[in-house]
């Protein structure tokens, strides 16, 4: 047994010494690819685990022997089609050993699927056994007795017909994981039902089983490519007739994101709008609600949209701008106080008074707080749809807002977030939960099946069995996912969107400012450090996050921490961060740049602003407690004059597009990557025409800087694809985590 490593024309053995490796990119000349001797180790892993090898050698061409007649058939029944299935692997046969696979027979597991005419939402799946190349029909009860024996062979060895246990116990695991139940409960060896929610994902899975085990009979495969493309079809499908002038302003991927929900719609299927952000998801929905139902009974039935309620006048504003022939009641502010009864502060949204708006209303936009209050009369209407945006505001499946979007009785149900989700699997569950119940299982099946390994897989101390595992499950994960996720890059569907660029700056703190934080430090490692030793994590988590936010406020400034000691003798040079932040606003402004200026920290931004005052610099603001969020957003953009916007992180990650602004600064690096994405895309979207650039603002030797690399080091975790929040990031946190910041 020999594994080499390809790279292009270049093919060595795996885990050999060192050798220079730099093969060009057939599409971009400065692009080369280089050798990677972890995915080398890797596979010389995944051997082992096939059952090539009873250890993994030290390199790919100093492998154990297979000896014996019993070992070169196990090979051949098990090894070969386990590692043929692995997408990159190739597997050759020498002379000798080619020609005994020739003479040898194989057992595969036929598939059978029908649709039901009595369950039309519903298709049927039966399955037999016959041999590979005479299509020999082959007894289900020898194949209960190999499977029984764990001999992957039937007959005796003189004449033996190989057989792999392991695959017929991937296709049984496949069917449980689809919910498959017997069509026929009160009939022996009925066919297997299963839901068509799940078809796609049968179809993809079963495809990518190895070939020479599972198959789908012919008069299959025809449903079974029909079913595995199903997410391809209905992105190219285009019968979704938007109304001008609308129409004529979607850009071509947009109309083909209306016409992918129109897919969903006649399935009859929900799904996640999940472009990246700036590429104008609002606009495909409201598009989308404009068209007429797909089933006539859906068809005069308002669609509610479920957003933050800084977002409300955002919505109501698109679809006047966009879709100005949908009626749209806000159910905020003076139109919803219009339909309440009561007197403060016990007043309630009226039953009928509501039901009677609903009447001349195509579109009603609420607020998740709304919502909150008023659930028990929106259970008593139906909606043809219901959206929910920003959908990070559903994740955690024990929030009133989860439990609310589910309590709307809606025809269609559609989520909107603007990251993806492939690494965030209990948040994930609780989206699909609101989408399509049931699909992902309930929910304890759900964290033993996907959760669990995942999140073992993703520790600094994982084992390579527990990586594998957890890529396994992250694989079915997204295949699961994949026909009802919609995601589109920037850098794939719009080309003439100017290049973003992502620059980290490290500033070293001035001496006062260091000899305050490493007090600070000291005292909060020791803190912790007892906490850990008597307490443990679990019971002494909020004192360790009180004190990694004691030492962020202290690498941004010192009059953040409202030390009296401090107030009486200030140090001179409290903030190194904002002397280079008031530098390099400077330096901007000079150059014609604008700048928006994100803080996690409100009394940051106060400083900041103040420090603009003194130099007499033009600015908008914004924060958690402003009231003229959208004319704030408006003064800047239609203002060249006023070169910079301070925004903190919750009043502006979402539902800002501010494309007069080039330059970004975080001024504190966050917990999650993804808030970070959210704040440069505010400038990087939809309308910008100059280049963008990203600055994260990092103080050197404290806490922010290892914040900064446990992001690289476990992005998959934290940054969760789908907008996980700073306080999920945290609470995320495990002990070895603690045990690195603070140096124990």
């Amino acid at each position: 047994l020999r594994l080499d490593a390809a790279y292009g024309d270049t093919v060595i053995p795996a885990c050999a010494p060192a050798k220079d490796i730099s093969v060009p990119d057939e599409h971009d000349v400065f692009l080369y690819r280089i050798r990677n001797q972890r995915a080398e180790r890797e596979a010389l892993l995944r051997l082992v685990q096939a059952g090539a090898a009873g250890q993994a050698g030290p390199r790919g061409d100093a492998l154990p022997e297979a000896k014996g007649r019993d070992a070169v058939l196990k090979f051949l029944a098990t090894t070969v089609p386990a590692l043929r299935s692995l997408p990159g692997w190739s597997v050759t046969f020498g002379p000798a050993l080619g020609e005994i696979d020739s003479r040898v027979e194989r057992v595969a597991t036929l598939v059978r699927v029908t649709t039901p005419p009595e369950a039309p939402g519903c298709f049927d799946v039966s399955y037999r056994f016959a041999t590979v190349s005479k299509t020999r029909p082959v007894s289900a009860r020898d194949v209960a007795v190999a499977r029984q024996t764990g001999l992957p062979w039937l007959g005796g060895r003189a004449t033996p017909t190989l057989f792999d246990p392991a695959a017929l116990d991937a296709f049984h695991e496949l069917l449980r994981e689809c919910g498959a139940r017997p069509a026929h409960a009160d009939e022996s060896g009925a066919p297997l039902r299963i839901g068509n929610a799940r078809a796609a994902f049968f179809a993809l899975r079963v495809r990518r089983m190895a070939p020479s085990d599972i198959v789908f009979e012919p008069q299959s495969r025809k449903w079974a490519g029909a079913a595995a493309a199903m997410e391809t079809a209905s992105k190219e499908d285009d019968d979704a007739r938007v109304e001008e002038p609308l129409r004529s302003m979607l850009r071509p991927y947009q109309k083909r994101g209306v016409a992918w929900l129109r897919g969903l719609e006649r399935g009859g299927f929900s799904g996640i709008l999940a472009d990246e952000m700036g590429l104008g998801k609002t606009v495909q929905t409201l598009a989308w609600l404009s068209l007429p139902r797909v089933n006539p009974a859906h068809r005069g039935l308002p669609a509610l949209v479920v957003c933050p309620t800084s977002l409300v006048s955002n919505w109501v504003e698109e679809a006047q701008k966009f879709t100005p022939k949908m009626r749209v009641l806000a159910m905020h502010g003076e139109s919803r106080d219009a339909l309440m009864t009561g007197t403060s502060p016990g007043k309630t949204l009226d039953p009928a008074k509501f039901a009677t708006a609903l009447l001349g209303t195509d579109l009603v936009v609420a607020s998740y707080a709304t919502l909150r209050r008023d659930v028990a009369v929106y259970e008593r209407n139906g909606f043809s749809a219901c959206v929910v945006d920003e959908a990070q505001n559903i994740k955690n499946r024990t929030t009133q807002n989860a439990e609310c979007v589910k309590r709307v009785p809606a025809a269609l149900r559609l989520a909107v977030t603007g990251t993806p989700i492939e690494n965030s699997p209990a948040d994930l569950w609780s989206i699909e939960d609101f989408l399509m119940r049931g699909y992902l299982g309930d929910w304890n099946d759900f964290r033993i099946r996907y959760e669990a390994p995942i999140a073992l897989g993703s520790a600094p101390d994982r084992t390579p069995q527990q990586w594998r595992e957890a890529r396994d499950a992250l694989d079915r994960l997204r295949d699961l996912v994949r026909p009802y996720l919609l995601r589109r890059l920037k850098t794939d569907v719009a080309k003439d969107l100017p290049p973003k660029t992502v620059q980290v700056v490290f500033r070293e703190l001035g001496p006062e400012q260091r000899a305050v934080y490493a007090r600070y430090f000291k005292a909060a490692r020791s803190q912790v450090s007892d906490a850990l030793g008597t307490a443990g994590l679990a019971r002494s988590r909020m004192l360790v996050l009180t004190a990694l936010l004691r030492l962020r406020q202290a690498a941004c400034h010192l009059a953040l921490l409202g030390d009296e000691s401090l107030r009486a003798d200030p140090p001179a040079h409290p903030s190194a961060k904002l002397e280079w932040l008031m530098e390099f606003l400077e330096q901007a402004m000079e150059e014609g740049h604008r700048v928006l200026v994100f803080s996690q920290f409100v009394e940051m931004l106060k400083l900041v602003r103040a420090a603009l005052d003194s130099a007499g610099v033009k600015y908008c603001y914004l924060d958690g407690a402003s009231k003229d969020r959208a004319e704030q957003v408006h003064l800047f953009n239609a203002t060249a004059s006023i070169p910079v916007f301070l925004i903190s992180l919750k009043a502006g990650g979402t539902g800002l597009n501010l494309t007069g602004a080039d330059e970004v600064v975080l001024f504190d690096p966050w917990w999650n990557p993804a808030a970070e994405d959210q704040a440069v895309d505010r400038a990087h979207r939809i309308g910008q025409t100059r280049n963008v650039r990203a600055i994260k603002l990092v103080a050197r030797g404290t806490v922010e800087e290892k914040v900064y690399a446990m992001q690289r080091r476990k992005k998959a975790v934290i940054a969760a694809t789908i907008q996980t929040s700073d306080e999920a990031a945290l609470s995320a946190l495990d002990e070895s985590d603690v045990r690195r910041l603070f140096d124990l």
